[in-house]
């Protein structure tokens, strides 16, 4: 679904990404993990047109997309959930929920806003209250369904569990899995890497801007991974 290809990208001329090649199947939970500053969220911003792409190719079936605009990839199937949990706080869970889905009939807006309730019922049970009253579970709750409310192929996470209590971070995970298993792409960064690779289909490892590592499950099991979560760099 997805391919990168010997990627160079970063910020106002400093290069974070030194040449990574990524692939995406569809269906598939992949993670990346790594040290503070590896270039991680600089992937995800890449794919979505806001890091600057020197070099490189990024692919989505099989279609060139590296220098679409954010609105452009939307349109494709891609939706991006950033770092921070960013909704309109002055407004209502519904209000951000229908937010971009002006040109949609009522009846399907409708569908998919269930769509959401269902997944996170907390939502529709506080459909009325401002975002700012939820707790920090239910603002990211909202936040990746504002995203799936635009019915996306392909959904981007940045560290979707930062800031969460661990009975949060654990029923966030299900919710991740269950996406999948209902026919989702996910592509993840996140800083709980041994939870991140227990869901992910497959893993990538990023130092200093490049691969370092790749694969299953087993990757846990990794010298390297051990070194780096278990008192190492990160």
């Amino acid at each position: 679904m997805l391919e990168i290809k010997n990627l160079h990208s970063g910020y106002n001329g400093l290069e974070i990404l030194e040449g990574i090649d990524i692939n995406i199947n569809e269906k598939e939970i992949i993670a990346l993990i790594g040290p503070n500053g590896a270039g991680k969220s600089t992937v995800i911003k890449s794919i979505f047109n806001i890091a600057n792409v020197t070099s490189g190719e990024i692919l989505f079936n099989e279609k060139n997309i590296t220098k679409l605009k954010t609105y452009e990839l939307m349109k494709l199937g891609i939706s991006y959930v950033s770092q921070g949990r960013i909704n309109f706080n002055n407004l209502s869970v519904k209000e951000n929920l229908e937010i971009g889905n002006d040109n949609i009939d009522k009846a399907t807006k409708d569908q998919r806003i269930n769509y959401v309730y269902d997944l996170f019922p907390v939502l529709k049970e506080k459909k009325n209250k401002l975002a700012f009253t939820l707790s920090g579970g239910q603002q990211q709750m909202l936040a990746i369904g504002r995203a799936l409310i635009q019915k996306p192929k392909l959904l981007l996470l940045d560290e979707p569990s930062l800031g969460l209590s661990p009975l949060l971070q654990k029923e966030l995970f299900k919710t991740i899995e269950k996406l999948r298993d209902l026919g989702l792409t996910i592509l993840i960064v996140e800083q709980n890497a041994k939870k991140a690779i227990q869901i992910a289909d497959r893993t990538y490892l990023l130092e200093d801007g490049k691969i370092a590592l790749t694969g299953g499950k087993d990757i846990l099991k990794h010298k390297k991974i051990k070194n780096i979560y278990l008192g190492g760099r990160y």
